[in-house]
């Protein structure tokens, strides 16, 4: 068997993306979006702040130009990378719960926002405690769409991401168990056509292969392999999501290589990370988050 093939886990990964594409893996963060203009974004924060300064407490748009400022500037963490983009963005969505009382209608959106932002600097930084938080405001906005809401599905999504990153950091089977429930319950909810399913998708796909990696069943990678061409189909060329799809699925057929060695599977990988390799390096994540 090839060296290549008896060195497990990251190094061989990292190894093989700087093979391919002539960049340590370290190096480089895994694509997601296209990023925005940034002298664009950067001027909407600042209008965004403009028109919260002109809402004053008890405002009727108050809540709304919180949110939409949270949105702007998590937007403008993962274009610019700079750590107090996202120290306001959760700033603005604490201050967006604070006036959204536990009956109003946008109050599971606030959470959820808030969860996303804590999870884009728990990606960053590494503290656990926004990682923990991100995980409870998921619930706590799930609380809130009962079955029959029309946001479960993006909701589901979410809380499912929040515990896959914990299981990443902790190992707790019972996380990375309940991520997959929770992302097919999800799936149910995205039917074909739905311009969310690929979240539901993409997750599984993230989840399957991480069950691999902890528990080594190549039946897992067969499902990663599965559902990650399902969520490619639906990034042609041009959408927001192709350059993580190509990457992930490029992923998966290296690791099926590594065990099967069927050099279709190492072909195919090659392929998909040549392809991946042009797009833009994006700080953030995707996977219903």
């Amino acid at each position: 068997m090839p060296l290549l093939l008896q060195v497990q886990g990251m190094v061989c990964y990292s190894f093989f993306f700087q093979l391919v594409t002539g960049t340590r893996l370290e190096d480089r963060v895994i694509p997601t979006l296209y990023p925005p203009n940034i002298m664009e974004l950067t001027g909407e924060v600042s209008r965004k702040r403009a028109g919260l300064e002109r809402c004053g407490p008890g405002h009727d748009g108050q809540h709304v130009a919180v949110t939409d400022l949270a949105v702007d500037l998590r937007d403008s963490f993962e274009t610019e990378g700079k750590i107090e983009h996202v120290d306001d963005a959760i700033t603005s969505c604490r201050a967006a719960l604070g006036v959204h009382p536990s009956e109003h209608p946008d109050r599971s959106s606030s959470l959820r926002e808030l969860a996303v932002c804590l999870l884009r600097r728990h990606n960053s930084q590494g503290v656990l405690g926004d990682l923990e938080e991100a995980v409870t405001l998921g619930r706590a906005a799930l609380a809130l769409c009962p079955s029959g809401h029309p946001n479960r599905g993006a909701f589901l999504d979410t809380l499912a991401f929040g515990l896959w990153m914990r299981f990443t950091k902790q190992a707790a089977i019972s996380d990375l168990d309940e991520a997959f429930e929770l992302n097919r319950a999800a799936l149910e909810l995205h039917p074909p056509g739905d311009p969310d399913r690929y979240f539901s998708l993409h997750g599984l796909a993230v989840y399957y292969s991480s069950r691999h990696d902890n528990q080594g069943v190549v039946s897992d990678l067969e499902e990663a392999v599965k559902f990650g061409r399902a969520a490619l189909e639906l990034c042609p060329p041009g959408h927001p999501s192709r350059g993580v799809s190509l990457n992930n699925l490029a992923s998966a057929l290296w690791k099926r290589f590594g065990q099967l060695a069927a050099v279709c599977d190492l072909d195919d990988a090659f392929e998909l990370y040549h392809a991946a390799s042009v797009f833009p390096a994006r700080l953030g994540l995707k996977a219903g988050a």
